[in-house]
C-alpha cells in the first residue's frame, strides 16, 4: 500500500486569479512539514495575486523569533481577518490587486475554508521567508479541535499587499509526535477489456469504516474529476476531505478517459456509467476494511442526472446515494442488439420504487450547467419526503468550487477548490445515517 504522510486536512479555498506578473497562474504548494513546530502545511491555492515559491529561503521560522514590522502587521490583519474585517488589510493592497478584486469575494474564499470552524483560539505561529524581491509572512491560525488555517501574506517592495493565500493546515496537539495518515491505494475496478485503474483512500482507522464512490459527471474524466485549465481536481478533493473526516473513498477512470480510442462510437449509458458502478460497488461491498453495509454512491453532474439507474442496479448494497448538481430527468436507452445494456432513468423512482433510501441533494446556486431551476425542481417533486436532505450553496459552481462568475467552460480555469462547507455537509450526512 502507498501511505500518505500527514494528509487528514486537504481543502484549500477557491482561488481568484486576480493580478499577472510575478505568477501567471494560481500554483499548488507542495506538501510540506515543518520540522520545528506543530503544523503541518497541507495544500494551497491563490486567493489573489501574486502566489509564494516553494524555493523561498526562510527568514525567521516561529512566532518565537523577532518578528519584522511586516510580521506584526500580518498578524494585526490575520486577526482582523478572523473578525470580518478586510478592509483595514485593504488598504495596504498594491493599486492592481485593489482594483481586481473586492471584500466580497475575499470574505467568500476565507468562508469557504473556515466559515464551518468553531472555537478560535489564536494565532499559533508567524513565520517569514524571501523570494526574489517578494517578502513573504505566513500566519497560521488555530480553531478548536487541532483544526488550523492558514493566511500568506506576499509583500513587494514598497510593502504592500502583492498577493494573499488563504489554506488548510493540520495542527498537531501539544507535545503530540504521531502523524495523521491516510492510506490511498490502487485498484482495478471492472474487467478486460475495459479494467479501470482507481484509488482506494482508507482513513487510518481500526474498525471497518463508510465508504463513499465518487463518480465523476463527464464521460471523459480521469478518477481525479479534472477540470479546466487551472488543474482543478474536484473528485480528489473530495476524497481527501472525506478521509479528513473517517470516511473511505473510491475513485476511477471512466471508460471515456482510459480507453478514449478503443472505446466504440456505439457505447451507450450501460458502457460508459452503468456497468463500472456495479462493478464498484461490488468491488467495495467484498473489501476488507469496508464496513458493507455502509456504502454510499455520490454522483456528480451528467452521472448524478443518471442515479436512479445507477442505484436501482445494486440497490440492495448501499446505504444511500448523494447527487451533485443532478437533474430530474427521464429517459431510456435501449440497445436492441443487447438488451442487457437496456437503462431507464426516471427522477420518481425515488417516489414510486424507492422511497426509502437515504438521498442527499447537493447544489450549487451559481452552477450554469445544473440551474437552480433544477434543484427546485427536486424540491417540488420530492416534498414531503423525510428520506430527502436538500443543501445549496451560494457563489459555488458546477464542481462546488467558488465561482469566478462566468457562464462558459472558462469558468473552470481558474484554480480553485471544493468548498470545505460541501464535504462537511457531506460526511455529516453519512456519519449521521
Amino acid at each position: 500500500m502507498k501511505k500518505v504522510i500527514g494528509k487528514r486536512v486537504l481543502l484549500a479555498a477557491a482561488c481568484f486569479l486576480l493580478i499577472a506578473g510575478f505568477v501567471t497562474g494560481c500554483q499548488k504548494k507542495t506538501d510540506t512539514k515543518e520540522e520545528s513546530g506543530r503544523s503541518v502545511a497541507i495544500s494551497g491555492s491563490a486567493v489573489s495575486g501574486t502566489a509564494a515559491d516553494s524555493d523561498s529561503s526562510t527568514v525567521s521560522g516561529s512566532a518565537g523569533d523577532a518578528e519584522s514590522e511586516l510580521a506584526k502587521k500580518s498578524r494585526n490583519f490575520a486577526n482582523q481577518i478572523v473578525s470580518g474585517l478586510y478592509a483595514p488589510m485593504m488598504e495596504d493592497f498594491t493599486a492592481e490587486l485593489a482594483n481586481q478584486t473586492g471584500e466580497e469575494n475575499l470574505r467568500a474564499s476565507f468562508q469557504s475554508i473556515a466559515g464551518n470552524l468553531t472555537g478560535y483560539e489564536g494565532i499559533e505561529s508567524v513565520e517569514e521567508s524571501e523570494n526574489g524581491e517578494y517578502h513573504i509572512v505566513l500566519v497560521t491560525l488555530r480553531y478548536g479541535n487541532n483544526q488550523g488555517r492558514t493566511i500568506q501574506f506576499v509583500y513587494d517592495k514598497q510593502e504592500k499587499i502583492a498577493g494573499l493565500w488563504f489554506d488548510v493546515t493540520l495542527l498537531r496537539q501539544n507535545g503530540e509526535e504521531k502523524e495523521d495518515t491516510y492510506e490511498e491505494t490502487e485498484v482495478i475496478v471492472g474487467r478486460e477489456p475495459y479494467a479501470l485503474k482507481g484509488k482506494l483512500l482508507l482513513p487510518e482507522k481500526e474498525e471497518k469504516v463508510p465508504v463513499v464512490i465518487l463518480i465523476p459527471g463527464k464521460d471523459d474524466m480521469d478518477m481525479d474529476g479534472s477540470i479546466g485549465n487551472g488543474e482543478n481536481t474536484p473528485i480528489r478533493d473530495l476524497a481527501r476531505g472525506l478521509a479528513a473526516r473517517g470516511i473511505a473513498s473510491l475513485r476511477y477512470n471512466k471508460r471515456g478517459f482510459q480507453y478514449a480510442y478503443s472505446l466504440p462510437e456505439s457505447a451507450g449509458i450501460y458502457d460508459t456509467l452503468t456497468e463500472d458502478v456495479g462493478y464498484a460497488v461490488d468491488l467495495m461491498y467484498n473489501t476488507r476494511e469496508i464496513d458493507a453495509d455502509r456504502i454510499y454512491l455520490v454522483a456528480q453532474g451528467k452521472a448524478a442526472d443518471y442515479l436512479p439507474a445507477l442505484v436501482q442496479r445494486k440497490e440492495r448494497r448501499l446505504a444511500g446515494a448523494a447527487m451533485l448538481a443532478g437533474k430530474p430527468i427521464q429517459t431510456t436507452e435501449t440497445i436492441y442488439a443487447e438488451k442487457k445494456k437496456a437503462v431507464k432513468c426516471d427522477a420518481k423512482y425515488w417516489i414510486e420504487t424507492n422511497s426509502t433510501l437515504p438521498l442527499l441533494i447537493l447544489q450549487g446556486e451559481s452552477d450554469f450547467e445544473t440551474p437552480m431551476v433544477h434543484y427546485e425542481k427536486w424540491q417540488e417533486l420530492l416534498k414531503g419526503r423525510s428520506h430527502v436532505t436538500y443543501h445549496s450553496y451560494q457563489k459555488l459552481n458546477h464542481y462546488f468550487m467558488t465561482s469566478a462568475g462566468k457562464t462558459d467552460t472558462t469558468e473552470y480555469d481558474s484554480t480553485g477548490s471544493v468548498s470545505q462547507s460541501v464535504i462537511r455537509d457531506l460526511a455529516d450526512w453519512i456519519t449521521g445515517q
